[in-house]
């Protein structure tokens, strides 16, 4: 899993999508800060200034596709 460090209030934003749900999943932006790649170890992965996308705001690329 990368480690998400959230920009400013997007944690909160992140609280209020999911709300009480266990599972949830939103769309996120931010600046790839860390990128480690080892082939003996797990690559790491920083992601800094996350912010929480609306799902108003329309087809967005993910890493998924």
């Amino acid at each position: 899993m990368p480690l998400l460090s959230f920009a400013p209030g997007q944690y909160d934003a992140l609280a209020q999508a999911c709300g009480n749900q266990e599972q949830c999943e939103v769309t996120i932006e931010g600046t790839l800060s860390e990128l480690e790649v080892s082939a003996e170890l797990a690559t790491r992965v920083a992601i800094s200034s996350v912010r929480i996308v609306p799902a108003s705001a329309g087809a967005v690329k993910t890493a998924r596709g």
